[in-house]
């Protein structure tokens, strides 16, 4: 495992619907701690909302869940 951390961001609608779908990839758990600063403090000053975490589902690359990996 290299460490890097792939993260998506998307709007879910009741239905089920994801609308608005953005991703990318972050070297390490600190990178992507700022990415969701500079993400917060703009949404908050454009929208007044921040990006709230929720649950989630992880996976190796082969597919399987990975249930015991620390986050």
């Amino acid at each position: 495992m290299d460490g890097v951390i792939e993260w998506a961001h998307f709007i879910q609608r009741d239905n089920g619907l994801k609308e608005r779908v953005l991703r990318g990839t972050a070297k390490n758990r600190k990178e992507l701690d700022m990415v969701i600063e500079v993400a917060n403090k703009n949404l908050l000053k454009l929208f007044g909302v921040t990006l709230q975490a929720t649950d989630y589902d992880m996976y190796t690359l082969d597919g399987k869940k990975a249930s015991d990996i620390k986050q």
